[in-house]
């Protein structure tokens, strides 16, 4: 008997995305999340933690952390494409025609200041749990 090599097939991940153009239920969803975690909110616990913008930017710190409480809502999708869904979704619910452009490496480093010590602690303040999605954060997945 001969040994049979066994061939290992890889396969790319393909990248997933939410969908073509803008849909409701995804500006819906970045609302919906200001109106449950309130901005003054959000820039009160960012503020206690020494992480929200000091000056006015395109893509300011209480903007990383809805992207960041997002994620969860879009687990299998790719970053920028939920970065896109709340962007939208927060011009939407501004009255704001168009969100900021941003770069990928914008939303990558805010994503690393805010860290998961304010994000937990916002979930803390809304469920009274730490939940599983804080998990992707500590880890340090960026």
């Amino acid at each position: 008997m001969g040994a049979v090599a066994k061939a290992e097939v890889v396969m790319a991940r393909t990248k997933a995305v939410l969908g073509t153009g803008a849909r409701l239920a995804d500006f819906l969803s970045a609302s919906l999340l200001a109106r449950v975690v309130p901005a003054e909110v959000v820039n009160a616990v960012l503020d206690a933690h020494g992480c929200n913008s000091q000056r006015v930017r395109s893509f300011p710190a209480v903007a990383g952390a809805y992207y960041c409480m997002a994620l969860s809502l879009y687990p299998e999708a790719a970053y920028e494409e939920v970065f896109a869904a709340v962007s939208q979704g927060l011009a939407w619910a501004a009255g704001a025609a168009e969100p900021p452009r941003v770069t990928k490496s914008s939303i990558s480093g805010l994503r690393s200041k805010i860290g998961a010590a304010p994000m937990r602690e916002l979930v803390e303040r809304r469920s009274g749990a730490p939940p599983r999605v804080l998990c992707r954060l500590e880890a340090g997945s960026h």
